[in-house]
């Protein structure tokens, strides 16, 4: 139709002639597409008529149960990160108890080197003790005994060899053990970490958190899969409301700016015809595969052409009826078998 309310009308007069027990109205197959300014009918029948209400309405089941799957889903992420943090303290865990392992082994490798050493300096220093009391026996020995013995030069550079090689591992030691005692401090806080992680696995198995991460995945993609499937379903519902209506409500207007919507029409019913300009009306009739039907009323007003050209007003300016010549017949008093008196109007007040 050529007003928003005349369509509103008809649809209206529609769903309260069927009902909403009706399948005709219960399963979406009266559309109104564009404004409804008729209050009844946007109070009333909304989410019977209008696209957005019937896909609300039709899809609650699917709705409530997107919402259903939804809390599933977030409510497996929770249980996900909580295993998770558990999986994280376990490759904490286990980090940590690799780098003490290395510094145990570089701590029991020097505690080991700084051992040997003492030995070997306790061993030096019972050599030096004799290398001294011999030195002091060739000294208090005669000149003639002196000849079988060794001198007193290569005992004192033994001596001094001895002594280098004390002193040596003596020093040798000291910066391990140094060393030793810095790395302990250095890693103090490494070994108070690895205590406090052993505290908090100790009530877990590794491998049931691990196995429980893969079921938790597992349901998680599943439960996502579901949710994707449940929107697909919403966004077919809401393709499909308008493709299956029995009943598709517009202006002529609204339906060539949105011409996208409106196809695959068997019949088209053109009301108002009076106003509407005859290129409209023609692409109107042009969606129709087998019948149109035109109504209106000539003594109406024409259609409204924005424009002073005389030319434009006279091609498209008239009305169906008058590019007709129906009008013409009226005026010469020939009988029109399709023109009757309406008795019956739903516009004025009943009073």
């Amino acid at each position: 139709s050529n007003t928003n309310q005349a369509v509103d009308q008809v649809l209206l007069k529609l769903c309260e002639m069927y009902g909403t027990e009706s399948d005709i109205v219960n399963e979406g197959q009266i559309i109104r597409v564009g404004n409804i300014d008729n209050e009844a009918l946007k109070n009333d029948w909304f989410e019977y008529v209008s696209l957005e209400g019937n896909a609300t309405r039709l899809s609650r089941d699917l709705t409530k149960e997107l919402e259903q799957s939804e809390s599933t889903l977030q409510e497996i992420k929770l249980k996900a990160e909580e295993n998770n943090k558990i999986l994280i303290l376990f490759q904490s865990l286990n980090e940590a108890e690799a780098a003490i392992k290395k510094v145990s082994q570089d701590i029991e490798s020097g505690q080991l080197t700084v051992k040997r050493n003492h030995k070997k300096s306790s061993a030096l220093s019972k050599a030096l003790e004799k290398l001294n009391l011999e030195l002091e026996s060739v000294r208090s020995s005669s000149t003639l005994s002196k000849i079988f013995k060794r001198s007193e030069q290569k005992i004192g550079f033994d001596i001094n060899n001895t002594t280098h090689s004390i002193e040596n591992l003596a020093q040798s030691t000291l910066e391990i053990e140094q060393s030793l005692t810095k790395l302990k401090e250095e890693n103090s806080t490494s070994f108070d970490l690895l205590s406090k992680l052993q505290f908090k696995t100790k009530e877990y198995k590794y491998s049931i958190i691990l196995n429980k991460k893969g079921v938790l995945d597992k349901e998680y993609n599943d439960i996502y899969r579901v949710i994707v499937d449940i929107k697909q379903k919403i966004e077919d519902l809401q393709k499909s409301i308008l493709s299956s209506a029995k009943v598709v409500g517009s202006t002529v207007t609204k339906t060539f700016i949105s011409k996208d919507i409106f196809t695959n029409f068997d019949v088209v019913i053109i009301d108002e015809a009076s106003m509407v300009m005859l290129p409209a009306l023609y692409y109107v009739a042009g969606l129709s595969s087998e019948k149109v039907i035109v109504s209106g009323d000539f003594k109406q007003l024409p259609p409204i052409v924005p424009t002073n050209e005389k030319e434009i007003k006279e091609t498209i300016g008239i009305d169906i009826f008058n590019s007709a010549g129906i009008e013409d017949k009226i005026k010469i008093g020939v009988k029109v078998s399709n023109i009757v008196m309406l008795k019956e109007q739903y516009r004025m007040d009943s009073k």
